[in-house]
C-alpha cells in the first residue's frame, strides 16, 4: 500500500535554508521556510504574529523536528503588481533576477529574505523593482493547485 502525504518528517539540522515546512508551536501548526543569516537559522512564519506583524521569523526556541513539504510554489497575483522602491511586509519583491520579502523580525525590525537561498538579503536599490501585494504558497497535486496558504493572511491562516 502507498500512502500518499505532503511531505516528509526531518531533524532541523538536515533542513537546508529555503526550504518549506510545517512545524508545531504553541498556536498549533504553523507553515513556514528555514531561513538563515551567516550561522542563525530561523524560520520565516506565514502567519499572524501576537503583535499582528505578518509575516515574521523567529530565531529562537525553534523545534527539532518539522515537515519538510517540497516543491512549494509562490503565486504572485499580478493584478496586485506595482512599480516602486519600498515594500510593505509581507510582500513578494522582483528585482535582478530574484525575489525577496520582507518580514517582521522581534518588535520594531524588520528583514528581507531572498526566496530562492533562504538567506537574509536585501534586494537591489536599483534597476527595475516590482512588488506584488497578493500571493498564495501551495503545490500542484494531481494538475490541481493546491494552496497552503494567502497573503494578506486572514484570522485562522495556517
Amino acid at each position: 500500500m502507498q500512502v500518499d502525504t505532503i511531505g516528509r518528517p526531518e531533524q532541523l539540522s538536515n533542513v537546508q535554508p529555503g526550504e518549506c515546512i510545517f512545524f508545531d508551536s504553541s498556536n498549533g501548526m504553523r507553515f513556514g521556510m528555514l531561513t538563515k543569516d551567516g550561522n542563525q537559522k530561523g524560520f520565516l512564519v506565514f502567519a499572524k504574529s501576537d503583535d499582528g506583524r505578518a509575516p515574521w521569523v523567529i530565531t529562537g526556541g525553534l523545534p527539532q523536528n518539522v515537515l519538510v513539504v517540497d516543491k512549494v510554489q509562490i503565486r504572485a497575483d499580478w493584478t496586485s503588481a506595482a512599480i516602486s522602491a519600498a515594500s510593505q511586509i509581507g510582500e513578494i519583491t522582483s528585482a535582478a533576477g530574484n525575489f525577496y520579502m520582507r518580514a517582521a523580525l522581534r518588535k520594531m525590525e524588520t528583514v528581507s529574505i531572498n526566496l530562492a537561498s533562504g538567506l537574509l538579503d536585501d534586494p537591489p536599490s536599483l534597476g527595475p523593482i516590482f512588488h506584488y501585494a497578493r500571493w498564495s504558497a501551495g503545490l500542484v497535486r494531481d494538475g490541481k493547485w493546491l494552496s497552503l496558504v494567502e497573503f494578506p493572511f486572514t484570522k485562522g491562516s495556517v
